[in-house]
């Protein structure tokens, strides 16, 4: 019977991850766990919990790059009504 530490620490952080994925730039912290997630797989080492975990940080990672794309999209439309971006 083997360790699934690799698991459980992907499922972890990807948990973490998508709890933190709503903060701007904070939220890039889901490439670990994916990391994390793929070797266990590969490795079948808490294969189940790493499904779990990248499963969470591909879907933090989506909504991490909707907020940026919105956040960005909000800033060129308030610098533009100053006449900043021309």
């Amino acid at each position: 019977m083997g360790s699934n530490g690799m698991g459980i620490a992907a499922m972890i952080l990807g948990l973490i991850s998508l709890a933190i994925c709503w903060i701007p730039f904070v939220g890039l912290f889901c490439i670990l766990p994916m990391i994390l997630a793929i070797i266990a797989i590969a490795k079948d080492n808490g294969k189940g919990m790493g499904i779990v975990g990248l499963i969470c940080a591909i879907i933090a990672l989506i909504i991490q790059i909707l907020m940026l794309t919105l956040l960005a999209s909000f800033f060129a439309d308030l610098f533009s009504g100053f006449g900043l971006l021309g």
